[in-house]
Parts: C-alpha cells; sequence; structure tokens
C-alpha cells in the first residue's frame, strides 16, 4: 500500500498524479482523502491524501521499482521506492541482520562462586562456523550447545542444522569483580563477530527501584534483567562516546537523560559526577522516586509533547533509550527540534530507534516490512507499558525508524554520525548525532 499526498498552490487543488511500475504506468489518481496534518500544515483543505494499493505482481518475484509524479513527469518528494512482498523481505531481513551474526542472552547468573549464561547464538548468516561465548574476553569452562528451533523459526533460518542455543558455566575467577562482559566470538580466533553486541552485567550499589517501576522501563520485573540492560547499555553509550566524540560520559559537561525512567542506565555514572547529570521523563512517579535517592542529580517530569523546562544549549551529551521507539511520526520531529535546542553546538545526541533487528525479534508481519521500507517510518500499534503510571500516554506507540529515514530527514537537525545496528542489548538501532 502506497500513501502520500499531492497538492497544486497555484490551482489550490489536488493535481492527478500516475503510479507506475518499472516504469510502466498502471494508474492515475487525484487525491481526496483527508489528512489531518495537511490542515495542520495549513495545504489546502486537507483533502489531498490517496492511498495506492499494490498490485499484487508488484515485488513477487523481484524487487520493483514504483514512482510517482504530476503529470509533468516530475517525481513526488519520496516519489520512487524499492518494493517487495514477504519472501524477499524475508531475505533482506536474513541478509541485513544476520550479516554479522546476533546473539541474545535469555539468563545471567553472577555469584561469588560461578558465572553461568544461556540463550542463543548465531554466527553470520548462519555459517557452518565454530563460535563460542566469553566473559571477559575468556572462554566458558563449560559449554553445552543444544537445539533451538524456535529461533530458527522466528528469523526463517533455512538450515537444518539449529544448534544456536546454548548453557554455559565457570567459576567466578574474582569474586570481588562488580562488571562483568560476554561476548559472541568466532571460537578460531577469538574475535568479536560484533564489537557492537558486547554484553554487560554490572550490579551497581546504587538505590533500587520497587518492581513495578522496573517493569515500566524493562518490560519485566526480573532483576538480573534490570542491571543487564541498563549496564550493557551505559557500556555501550560509553564507548561510542569515547569513539566518535573523544570522551566518556564521566567527562562530561552536562548530560542529559531523555527519558530516564527509574535510573536502569544513568545509576552506572560515578556519584561524584552526578551534580553534572539531569534526568527528564513523562513517567511522574519514576521521576518522583529518583528525585530524593540521587539527590545530587536534577530530575523533571514532562509532557510527551515538547517544549521542556530546560534552558538552550544547556548539554554537550544527551542519550535518549527507548524514547524515539514510542513516538509518532509528528512527535518524534518536535523532540528532534527540541533536542537541537537544548544541545550545545558540538554536542553528542546518542539515541535508540527500532530497525530491522527489533523487526524480526519482534516477529511483526513481513507484510508490513515493505510498508516501513516505503516510507520509512511506521507505527506499528499502541504501547501500553506505562498504562499503569502517572503520566500521559495518549502519544505512546510502537514506531520503527529505517537507518534511510535517519539519514534524509534527521540531518536537518544535526550530523549523523553513524547508526549502529542492534547496538543497544543486541535490539535496539543506536543513532549517532552530533549537534551542528
Amino acid at each position: 500500500m502506497l500513501r502520500g499526498w499531492a497538492y497544486d498552490p497555484s490551482a489550490r487543488t489536488s493535481p492527478p498524479v500516475s503510479f507506475a511500475i518499472d516504469g510502466r504506468v498502471v494508474a492515475v489518481k487525484i487525491g481526496t482523502e483527508f489528512r489531518a496534518d495537511l490542515v495542520d500544515a495549513q495545504i489546502g483543505d486537507g483533502r489531498h491524501g490517496f492511498t495506492w494499493p499494490l498490485p499484487d505482481s508488484a515485488g513477487s518475484q523481484s524487487p520493483a521499482v514504483v514512482t510517482v509524479r504530476f503529470s509533468d513527469g516530475t517525481l513526488l518528494h519520496g516519489g520512487e521506492r524499492l518494493v517487495m512482498r514477504s519472501g524477499l523481505a524475508k531475505s533482506e531481513l536474513f541478509g541485513g541482520v544476520l550479516a554479522t551474526g546476533i546473539w541474545m542472552p535469555t539468563g545471567i547468573d553472577v555469584t561469588p562462586q560461578r558465572i553461568a549464561i544461556e540463550g542463543w547464538a548465531i554466527p553470520p548468516f548462519a555459517a557452518p562456523v565454530p563460535w563460542s561465548i566469553t566473559h571477559n574476553g575468556t572462554a566458558f569452562a563449560q559449554s553445552i550447545v543444544f537445539d533451538d528451533r524456535e529461533i530458527a523459526a522466528r528469523l526463517g533460518i533455512p538450515t537444518a542444522d539449529v544448534r544456536f542455543g546454548f548453557r554455559c558455566e565457570t567459576p567466578n575467577p574474582d569474586p570481588a569483580a562488580t562488571e562483568h562482559e560476554f561476548g559472541f566470538v568466532d571460537a578460531r580466533t577469538s574475535r568479536l563477530f560484533n564489537p557492537n553486541h558486547t554484553i554487560h552485567y554490572n550490579a551497581a550499589s546504587a538505590p533500587l527501584p520497587e518492581a513495578a517501576q522496573r517493569k515500566r522501563v524493562s518490560a519485566n520485573e526480573d532483576l538480573n534483567k534490570f542491571f543487564v540492560a541498563g549496564a550493557s547499555t551505559y557500556a555501550r553509550l560509553d564507548r561510542v562516546l569515547q569513539t566518535s566524540f573523544g570522551k566518556t560520559l564521566a567527562q562530561a559537561d552536562a548530560v542529559l537523560d531523555w527519558g530516564c525512567g527509574c535510573g536502569r542506565v544513568f545509576r552506572f555514572l560515578p556519584p561524584d559526577r552526578l551534580a553534572h547529570f539531569t534526568g527528564i521523563d513523562i513517567d511522574r512517579d519514576n521521576v518522583a522516586w529518583c528525585a530524593p535517592n540521587f539527590p545530587a542529580a536534577r530530575f523533571e517530569a514532562v509532557s510527551p509533547r515538547p517544549p521542556t523546562p530546560l534552558p538552550a544549549a544547556a548539554f554537550d551529551v544527551v542519550f535518549g533509550i527507548s524514547v524515539f521507539t514510542h513516538l509518532t511520526e509528528q512527535n518524534h520531529v518536535e523532540w528532534l527540534e527540541e533536542l537541537a535546542r537544548i544541545t550545545r553546538p558540538g554536542a553528542a545526541v546518542l539515541v535508540s530507534v527500532h530497525g530491522e533487528t527489533a523487526w524480526i525479534l519482534s516477529g511483526y508481519p513481513l507484510e508490513r516490512y515493505a510498508e516501513w521500507r516505503s516510507h520509512g517510518y511506521l507505527l506499528a500499534g499502541k504501547n501500553f507499558d506505562l498504562d499503569d503510571a502517572y503520566a500521559d500516554t495518549s502519544l505512546y506507540f510502537n514506531s520503527f525508524i529505517s537507518r534511510r529515514y535517519v539519514y534524509e530527514n534527521w540531518s536537518r537537525y544535526f550530523r549523523v554520525v553513524d547508526v549502529l545496528s542492534g547496538a543497544i542489548n543486541n535490539f535496539h538501532d543506536l543513532v549517532v548525532l552530533e549537534r551542528t
């Protein structure tokens, strides 16, 4: 399905547009559908939208180029797209997500006596290469690999060898250690398949929120998963900052956690740096919990729609994890403008989005993949994780944003440094931006 709009300001009406598949015109339409966003933008009376169902043959065997043009042959903005059906969509997803391998721990247990981890792991393109899981760079003393048909089916892996499940255990070499890194490596070279896919565990000695508060930021009450998600995110942000901006979170002058929740990520900041830290969230209960538990920092409950009460050009580092993953397209533009307003020139802005990795691991219908890739921004449905919070969740959804969309649209506000696939907990993509 293709959706769009066309308006001729000189004639103050909707002009006819033609639809072509691989250069052959197959339909001509005049947009008459009402769109509230056009009214908001003061474009005519809003009745200039069109919807065109793709013919069943388009993209059924190979990708098809679909173009939408005005009568004079001029392309509409974004009026050329590559479309495909579910089989090709699965092939593209398979190649993209598995290009450097993918893995996911489902349980980690760290005690003074032992360290154990279990989950699933798939090497690049599911090739039959030897692999192993490591702890702080060393292979586990005991490892068991077993069939995991469920993950093979979910990812559509066309192989009879489905030994993707693992269970590993080793004596704890340093019971006093608090930081633990787990990696997925090529057993022949001990090199990480993807350096951005390490997983971390750190039970920091910061105050702990209640189970219900943790659930609203982690979708479950499991304390170990709260530690793993927070520590892995903090480690990734820290390393990306070092690589792209030459500093760590602890070295930043003024840090903002946009969507701080109950401190899943910022709890790993050194305590003496909290005076340089600000956290904001729409969840008023979590913000109210953070304030007395981290008194050196500043916290603000904010509306789902900006502006915030924060001053202009206030921060040299901003990170936002699992925020853009839940915004409508219009709301996300408003927040891009606000993030640009409150950051200094040269500031680092690190935010997560749902990309291809999240799509395939979430099991979203492949039939909607072409729709997403055609536009680049897809609202996949309402999200109810914050429904029991003291927050306005009217604009809280699940959204997907493609790499191409980020480069084409976010460059109006920031320099796009990189988009790292699956870099946040091997699920969200991490978008690295610099304030210009």
